[in-house]
């Protein structure tokens, strides 16, 4: 970690030689993306993207990580979960194809009601 302070474009630069810094209308996809604490300047609170990502982690062990190791769900389940309960994408369903079993679209509910309570800065 750069330590927990703001870092702007020139000094990021610094930091990763040879990539062009992204102004944050530039910046799309990924979960790494949804975390980025972008500030009105462009630059990237780098503390507090430590502290969301600590957060997230922990969500994901608490409530992810559970549905394959206390309920013997594969990953892809799991992850499918997580997405329905994000809702991110409109009309995804749990149901996983045979001969993996399906996370009950109840228990994504759940899980999306818990991500919004713990991780509001997602939605």
């Amino acid at each position: 970690m750069l330590g927990a302070r703001k870092l702007g474009a020139a000094e990021m630069a610094v930091h990763t030689p040879g990539m062009k810094p992204l102004a944050a209308h530039e910046i799309r996809g990924n979960w790494a993306t949804l975390l980025l604490p972008i500030q009105p300047d462009d630059a990237i609170d780098f503390g507090l993207l430590g502290d969301e990502i600590e957060q997230f982690i922990a969500f994901w062990i608490g409530h992810i990580a559970p549905l394959i190791t206390r309920d013997g769900l594969s990953p892809m389940a799991a992850d499918k979960a997580a997405a329905v309960a994000g809702g991110w994408l409109p009309g995804l369903a749990t149901r996983v194809r045979w001969p993996y079993r399906s996370v009950a679209p109840d228990v994504a509910t759940h899980i999306g009601a818990l991500a919004r309570r713990e991780l509001p800065e997602l939605f």
